[in-house]
């Protein structure tokens, strides 16, 4: 059965360190959305949260995590980056925001509003290649998450 609708392959970017089952818990629950609103995407964290406490070799290493999920962000068209707590501080995101930036490729901020649950998509286009970044649109486009 194909996937109606299925659009370019997106990346889905969230904050893991120091809050993982959290992080791990929202990534889903919006990979799951985004999926049902027809995107196509590939989240790092609801793939390899649930196999590293099954690795021998390289749980817990970063520079491993960083070769795995740039290879995996070689085959997206678009970054969609969980604006969680913590996002801005986050130097994986960071990595990743970077590296896409540096492809020239879409970034959008997915914007949660932790009162209603609501998720707001927002354009980014970097001032002069580097962070900050400058907000254009906002999209209302999700139905409230379960709180």
């Amino acid at each position: 059965m194909k996937c109606p609708g299925l659009k370019a392959l997106a990346y889905l970017a969230a904050p893991y360190s120091g809050m993982e089952e959290f992080s791990f818990r929202m990534s889903c629950a919006v990979a799951a959305r985004l999926l049902d609103d027809g995107e196509l995407i590939f989240s790092p964290i609801v793939h390899s949260h649930p196999l590293e406490a099954y690795l021998i070799d390289h749980k817990n290493d970063h520079d491993f995590w960083i070769e795995f999920d740039t290879h995996l962000m070689e085959r997206c068209q678009v970054l969609y980056v969980l604006a969680i707590d913590g996002w801005e501080k986050s130097k994986g995101v960071r990595f990743e925001m970077e590296w896409f930036l540096a492809k020239k490729l879409p970034i959008f901020l997915l914007v949660l509003d932790y009162d209603t649950g609501g998720v707001s998509k927002r354009r980014f286009y970097a001032q002069n290649s580097t962070f900050p970044y400058l907000m254009t649109e906002q999209i209302n486009w999700l139905e409230p998450l379960d709180k």
